[in-house]
């Protein structure tokens, strides 16, 4: 449940209308589920691999990791109106964020995810 719950977590801080969460590990979905409702910070479901009406789509697993993955979800359901991102870094465009691309989304690739993530860490790291 790392970058999944940490993503779900501001998504909801941001008070994103509904998260639908999908994983192919459905007592690890459900757990994350139990877990996001039990922040009463909005409304959460488990929901398929299918984005349809879905303004942002995030790969938080580690599908993109080999070239032979499948895509968390089928690229025939993304539309340009989507922002789609991927977690998966040090492997080069994954095969899910060329499928945005292809489709017209915006995209954050992992690389991407990890520059912000480095932008905000010495606000953290600060040791005396």
């Amino acid at each position: 449940m790392g970058a999944g719950s940490a993503i779900a977590i501001a998504l909801l801080d941001a008070s994103v209308g509904e998260l639908v969460l999908h994983d192919a590990n459905q007592s690890r979905r459900d757990e994350l589920v139990e877990l996001l409702l039990g922040l009463g910070r909005g409304r959460v479901v488990a929901g398929p691999p299918d984005p349809t009406g879905c303004e942002i789509v995030v790969n938080a697993t580690p599908m993109g990791m080999s070239p032979d993955d499948p895509l968390p979800v089928p690229a025939h359901l993304l539309t340009s109106s989507m922002v789609v991102g991927d977690v998966v870094a040090g492997h080069g465009l994954t095969a899910f964020v060329q499928a945005a691309r292809a489709a017209g989304c915006k995209t954050a690739d992992g690389f991407e995810m990890v520059e912000a993530g480095i932008e905000i860490m010495p606000d953290f790291l600060l040791c005396k």
